[in-house]
């Protein structure tokens, strides 16, 4: 006897409380909300994405879409549990002596977090647009876009005065090297230099006139033109020193480099193994995720995307894409295996042999073909067991090459009209399910037939209330392939696909 559930509404696993099957028909059972599990936002690319420097070890700070990201050079991503609620329009780096951390500059408001991928808070909101944010001696500085210059504390967001600033009527720019030197560009006096915490500014005699004020690891740079309009840079050193130096220090370099030589395993599981992780991976109770691509199987991290072993020559097929198929059952659990295919070539289902590290081969197709999982360790291919059959899955007649769970594979063949568009689950023992779905609409034509090749019952499928959209996602969408036995005698099936010309 079988109950059906999970087909409408969201898909999630029924619970304990399924209906069993009726003596007029199964029970279809709309399924209980599934337990929300915490996700993180990664993006499949960053073409998109704006540089913010780098973290110590070479990753590249990163923002796509609000979501701050650290990309490593061996591929992997980490990413922030939150997301920042607006576009970010600049990245402000909060030295040690101020508490350290990182502010982010959205519109009006000001955010702060500890550390790049740390929590993001909201720190200060301006009654204006923010235009820019100043690291001073011993705060920070928060111009609007009309110019109006304030002050606060990047720990707390408390406002200040604006502290040991030079007496000017206006302060352009300005960049402190430490809690005792800072150059300002102050209004008719140009720019000026404290090596006292702001006791004492001295004006610097320089043949620019100074735009840009930017403080680097071991000392200050000021650029702007001189009288012939040509660019100029001059550094500031810790005691106070000028030079002029040759270029931009923030020009990219001239130098050569040799293109460094291609990454087998980056061709094999791409520049993001991530994205190939979350398309074909397998999740291990190690927080990683087993991949099986050309012919090698990687463990790739779910936390980061980084690969965390890989084992070459695990199977044989150059070039394939693998997908996972759970092939769990009572005497093991834990098991599953890849789905292989090389493009237009041979179909190969494999079980994963841990003990062996490798790819054992359980069936071989010389063409393509649908292969399914029904959830319990049994396996559907579609079209005859012959490897060298073509797949028929023409009406009346269509051939399945099924496995129930730890039996022989065996060839059944279904006959009728609509054989051709019902979903099938091999359950355990050895029986196939067929599950229909309305027809025209009518939800009363949906039904379920249960065969073990020479005998076969058709039961209706019994409809509960349920909600209008549910009914009419399940009237007018496209039941889809994956109904699995979840438990038994409970199959479990996808939500229907709306039809391209179904209602809105």
């Amino acid at each position: 006897m079988l109950a059906l559930a999970g087909c409408a509404g969201t898909g999630g696993i029924p619970g304990p409380s399924a209906p069993r099957a009726t003596p007029h028909g199964a029970a279809l059972r709309a399924p209980d909300d599934p337990t929300v599990r915490t996700a993180r936002l990664v993006p499949l690319d960053l073409d998109t994405a704006r540089s913010w420097g780098e973290e110590p070890g070479g990753g590249t700070r990163a923002i796509v879409a609000g979501v701050r990201l650290v990309d490593w050079p061996d591929g992997s991503i980490l990413a922030a549990q939150d997301r920042l609620p607006a576009q970010t329009t600049s990245v402000v780096v909060v030295p040690e002596r101020m508490g350290g951390g990182f502010l982010f500059v959205s519109g009006a408001h000001l955010w702060r977090a500890d550390s790049w991928l740390g929590a993001a808070k909201p720190l200060y909101t301006s009654p204006t647009a923010i235009g820019s944010v100043h690291v001073g001696l011993d705060r920070v500085y928060v111009r609007s876009q009309t110019g109006a210059l304030g002050a606060l504390d990047p720990r707390t967001g408390a406002a200040a005065d604006l502290g040991p600033l030079p007496a000017s009527p206006t302060v352009g720019r300005l960049a402190a090297l430490d809690a005792w030197r800072a150059v300002v560009q102050a209004d008719l006096r140009g720019p000026l230099v404290t090596l006292d915490a702001g006791s004492t500014w001295r004006r610097l005699a320089l043949p620019i006139e100074a735009t840009d004020i930017v403080a680097l690891q071991d000392s200050i740079v000021i650029g702007g033109k001189d009288e012939t309009r040509q660019d100029q840079w001059w550094e500031v050193r810790a005691d106070g020193q000028t030079g002029r130096l040759g270029a931009s220090p923030f020009a990219p370099s001239d130098a050569s480099h040799a293109a460094p030589a291609p990454d087998p395993v980056a061709r094999v599981f791409g520049a993001r193994p991530l994205v190939s992780a979350i398309e074909d991976g397998w999740p291990l109770t190690d927080g990683t995720a087993m991949v099986a691509r050309d012919g090698a199987v990687a463990r790739i991290r779910l936390s980061d995307g980084g690969i965390a072993s890989t084992t070459t020559d695990a199977f044989p097929l150059r070039p394939a894409r693998c997908h996972p198929v759970p092939l769990a059952r009572a005497a093991d659990p834990g098991a599953f295996g890849f789905v292989c295919g090389e493009l237009r070539g041979r179909t190969v289902v494999y079980r994963w042999s841990a003990p062996e590290e490798r790819l054992v081969e359980l069936r071989r197709f010389d063409q393509p073909r649908e292969v399914i999982a029904s959830g319990n360790g049994a396996l559907a291919a579609r079209g005859p067991c012959a490897p060298d059959a073509a797949p028929d899955g023409a009406a009346p007649a269509v051939a399945w090459c099924i496995q129930p769970a730890g039996e022989p594979w065996r060839e059944i063949r279904f006959r009728g009209d609509d054989v051709d568009r019902a979903r099938l689950v091999v359950v355990q023992g050895g029986q196939v399910a067929l599950v229909r779905g309305p027809r025209g609409g009518d939800l009363s034509t949906a039904r379920l037939t249960l065969t073990d090749g020479v005998h076969s019952s058709h039961l209706p499928l019994v409809m509960p209330e349920m909600r209008a959209d549910v009914a009419r996602a399940l009237r007018l969408g496209v039941w889809m392939d994956g109904f699995e036995e979840r438990r038994p005698g409970v199959l479990g099936g996808q939500h229907p696909r709306r039809r391209p010309d179904g209602p809105r």
